[in-house]
């Protein structure tokens, strides 16, 4: 399966989950491609969800869709440009997003993470003018980088 991700800003969260072929659960909403032959197309519109845009096409055995990508006001290069993606395996796909505020503090306040990690994370949060409780000098000192 081969998803193809169209960028837009909407405040709801996106989760997938391929299961059993290509099977793929949208926001716990299943949806099962495992009938489209090689070949065939399901025109843009013909299935009732507003996360798939575009048809849904199978092509050289790959089910191939596109799916909105929900961000926040100030995306990064990585959100608002995304690769598409090669799922093979089931389970949950994860989706390109920009961490929230909660989720920067707990990878920065975790003593096993790695100085690169660190820095690129201060970077973002500098990036989009987020106020984040662990302080920078904290951090740096914690790695022994010069401000």
């Amino acid at each position: 399966m081969i998803i193809a991700f169209s960028p837009q800003r909407r405040d709801d969260a996106l989760t997938l989950e391929k299961t059993n072929g290509d099977r793929l659960r949208i926001n716990g909403e299943l949806f099962n491609f495992n009938p489209l032959g090689n070949g065939d197309t399901i025109p843009a519109g013909a299935i009732p969800c507003d996360w798939i845009v575009g048809p849904v096409e199978r092509t050289d055995g790959e089910v191939h869709l596109s799916i909105v990508l929900p961000h926040g006001p100030n995306p990064s290069q990585a959100v608002a440009f995304p690769e598409s993606i090669t799922v093979s395996e089931d389970g949950p796909i994860a989706v390109p997003h920009d961490l929230t505020v909660e989720e920067i503090e707990a990878i920065a306040n975790n003593p096993d993470i790695a100085k690169d990690d660190v820095m690129m994370i201060l970077d973002r949060a500098r990036e989009l003018g987020w106020d984040i409780e662990v302080s920078t000098r904290e951090l740096l000192e914690r790695f022994d980088v010069d401000a």
